[in-house]
């Protein structure tokens, strides 16, 4: 008896047609691949630019690429180095398509984000027109060879069915469960969608080990043994062929061959009679035939192309010239890379789309972690419950995964490669040993309740429910990072647009913008939207530079260096006349000075280190268009205990709670007040400050100010914050050292009329000027 199995396998109805649904886990899968493919643009998948320029080369009659670390950088960078089998059946699908657009179709975008998931903006690696346009040339034949990756996962997916049965020997249920695993694995179909060799190794990964499993049945030397055994063979070769870690099912091949001639009747499970040393001897033998006879066929398929690194190179492998090219990693200990990396490990198992830089929501990577703790539980309480016996077939499915971690690892420690899709070699036994795990688990909660029909029910359930996340992410997440800025007529513009009327170069026109009008805190976003207009076809991709600052109009507390439309609308894809609705959300930062008005500078670069010229529209030249964009004022309220409480009251709701003084050289006053009325004030005030001796006399110029010097002006107050208002008084050389008061009050200052100042018990300061008595000046 084996772990897993047979238990999964107990509650299913043999009636229960799987192969039937077989079909239809297949036919999903191409669905949904395809749906992947529409969101994606090209070569915005992993690394899909680098593998379709190897498959581009090829087509062109080119011979194999010779890579040269130190040397000119190359379109198709590290993959390069990578076994040819997946590039060439590639380029012959495509060889007589016309390409000569490539390089047109290949422009690079310099500010992408690669390698920061999550991002919001600058998604993308590559440029992409922004409106579609027929299918020909270079984006066909991407096309082509995705739709041929496809194919080539539609069947990984078949033979994870087939793998099953042969490791479970137990119903259908399960194995169906596995392929649908195999199915419907986001980042999978993500990746199946796409130019990448891995979609091929995946399929001869699981071709070998069903060939290896079937030797493991004890096939003896008959025909069709022989012939398994060559077929084995030439799978070996082809996967090391298609990429290295294709290596990788060698010695696993060879552990079956040895274990179908040693375990005499050559079925799986380790309580068989052992054989005596006679027959052992006599055994070996054949075994070394065997193996020789394996490996000699599959050197004949793949030997040549490692003997061509050996001569290139000098290595056997090429990995050192690959990390040569690739870039290498800094000296780091395995206990470091797996502490600072796993998590985004795991993440990319099951879903890190783009060029690493697109993440689904929360809830989709909490789901895909609930079903790996679930189907890990499981499985470890099916080795709780029969802890002796473990299928020799199970075994070597783990000890595959688990030298495809190892090679990973291995790999991840010489360059940046912390990709859990690197694992998808091994992606079939993987997702065999999660169905085992799930089935295990699910058994003794549903057979009770659902009787024999319980496994067939519990598939379909699960499958359903993995299809329909899968089918929800390309549309939900991917596609809108690569989506341009929505187009809109003059007369749909909002009616709460602020006019700017600026141009950039004398070919972009920035008509106008809308802000957020609630405030926001520090760590929060700022939503922008600029509305742009090109006045006449823009041949360059401008770079537009966004800087949010803060207190003073000098602290930088926002930054984003881009095109126009977050990446997705590069300024020599504009259509004349045409004005886009370019929306942005801008970080702010977590140490940003609050509260305080926003402020946007806007700008083109051109080339390196300069800018576009703007003209305001007044005429006038402008290094940057200057936006008030907001306002950011802390997340909570919060209230300072003033050493000085003065309640006073001016017209409109606006309070004085009291003030802070000290002077020494320069008067430093802080005023607290509070709105307290219930809306918002339409009207910005400035604070007057006169300083005068005993007698009323002015002993200062007036040092008058908006509050927080502008920063925050009274339109800008909150009902009910606390505001602490400092003001810098330069005291005169002159003024003597004494005891002083500071009349203060507040204004209009387009009228020069004072609000009102009421003392506590009602009555009307003079002159409504508050006056702070007793101002020490040392």
């Amino acid at each position: 008896m084996s772990v897993g199995p047979r238990e999964a396998a107990s509650g299913a109805r043999r009636s229960f047609p799987a192969t039937r649904w077989l079909g239809v886990v297949i036919g999903a899968h191409l669905v949904l691949g395809l749906l992947y493919d529409w969101a994606t643009p090209s070569y915005e998948a992993s690394d899909e630019g680098a593998h379709y320029a190897v498959v581009n080369w090829l087509a062109d009659g080119r011979p194999l690429p010779v890579q040269q670390p130190g040397g000119p950088e190359r379109d198709w960078a590290q993959e390069g180095s990578q076994p040819p089998l997946y590039y060439w059946l590639a380029a012959q699908l495509i060889r007589g398509l016309d390409r000569t657009d490539y390089a047109a179709q290949r422009v690079e975008f310099p500010l992408s984000a690669i390698g920061t998931p999550g991002t919001d903006h600058n998604a993308n690696l590559y440029r992409h027109p922004m409106e579609p346009g027929p299918l020909a040339g270079t984006l066909l034949a991407i096309k082509v060879v995705r739709l041929f990756s496809l194919t080539l996962s539609a069947a990984t997916v078949g033979l994870t069915f087939v793998l099953a049965q042969q490791a479970l020997r137990a119903e259908h249920s399960v194995s169906l469960l596995a392929a649908a695993l195999v199915a419907f694995n986001p980042m999978a179909l993500f990746i199946n969608a796409s130019v990448n060799n891995d979609n091929l190794l995946m399929l001869l990964s699981t071709a070998g080990l069903v060939a290896t499993l079937a030797l493991m049945r004890g096939v003896g030397r008959t025909r069709a043994g022989w012939q398994l055994r060559a077929t084995l063979g030439v799978i070996l070769g082809l996967a090391a062929l298609t990429k290295i870690s294709g290596l990788l099912l060698w010695p696993l091949a060879g552990a079956a061959l040895v274990w179908a001639e040693l375990a005499g009747d050559g079925r799986s499970g380790i309580q068989r009679a052992p054989k005596t040393p006679a027959a052992l001897v006599r055994s070996a033998w054949p075994v070394v035939f065997q193996l020789m006879a394996v490996y000699a066929l599959a050197l004949l398929v793949c030997g040549w192309w490692y003997w061509r690194n050996l001569q290139l190179y000098g290595e056997w492998l090429g990995l050192e010239t690959m990390v040569a090219v690739a870039g290498p990693r800094p000296a780091t200990t395995l206990a470091a890379l797996l502490w600072n990396e796993w998590y985004g490990f795991y993440l990319s198992f099951w879903g890190v789309f783009g060029v690493f830089t697109v993440l689904p929501a929360a809830w989709v990577h909490g789901l895909y972690a609930a079903l790996t703790g679930a189907a890990m539980f499981g499985g470890l309480l099916a080795c709780l419950r029969r802890p002796v016996r473990v299928s020799a077939d199970l075994a070597l499915l783990g000890a595959f995964c688990l030298l495809t971690l190892a090679g990973v690892i291995r790999w991840t420690l010489q360059t940046y490669a912390s990709q859990g899709r690197l694992l998808f070699g091994a992606i079939a036994p993987l997702s065999i040993l999660l169905a085992a795990g799930l089935f295990s688990l699910a058994r003794p909660v549903l057979r009770p309740r659902a009787g024999r029909g319980w496994a067939s029910g519990f598939v379909l359930t699960l499958a359903a429910a993995l299809a329909l996340v899968a089918a929800v992410i390309p549309a939900a997440y991917i596609a809108p990072h690569y989506a341009p800025p929505p187009i809109v007529s003059e007369a749909g513009l909002p009616a709460d647009l602020r006019p700017v009327q600026a141009t950039f170069g004398g070919q972009i026109e920035l008509l106008g913008y809308t802000a957020q009008s609630e405030p926001i805190a520090p760590g929060d976003t700022l939503s922008v939207t600029l509305y742009w207009r090109g006045s006449q076809p823009i041949a360059a991709d401008y770079s537009l530079a966004l800087h949010v600052l803060g207190r003073g109009q000098t602290e930088e507390v926002g930054k984003l260096d881009t095109w126009p439309g977050g990446g997705n609308a590069a300024t020599s894809q504009w259509t004349p006349g045409t004005i886009y609705a370019d929306t942005y959300a801008l970080p702010i930062a977590v140490n940003a000075q609050v509260p305080t008005q926003l402020w946007l500078d806007v700008y083109f670069r051109q080339g390196e280190t300069g800018r576009l010229p703007i003209v305001t529209p007044q005429g006038a030249s402008a290094q940057a268009v200057r936006l008030w964009a907001g306002r950011a004022a802390p997340r909570a309220a919060h209230t300072d205990e003033p050493e000085q409480p003065s309640l006073a009251q001016f017209e409109n709701g606006l309070r004085l709670l009291g003030y802070d003084a000290s002077a020494n050289g320069a008067l430093y006053l802080t005023l607290y007040w509070e709105l307290a009325a219930n809306e918002p004030l339409g009207q910005d005030y400035t604070v007057f400050l006169h300083l005068t001796d005993a007698q009323g006399v002015l002993v200062l110029e007036p040092a008058d100010a908006p509050p927080l010097d502008g920063d925050w002006p009274t339109s800008a107050w909150l009902p009910g914050r606390q505001v602490a208002d400092t003001h810098v008084i330069g005291l005169s050389p002159t003024l003597r050292a004494g005891r002083y008061n500071l009349r203060m009050g507040l204004y209009d200052p387009s009228t020069g009329a004072r609000l009102a100042a009421f003392r506590p018990d009602g009555t009307r300061w003079p002159d409504d000027a508050i006056v702070l008595e007793g101002i020490v000046v040392r």
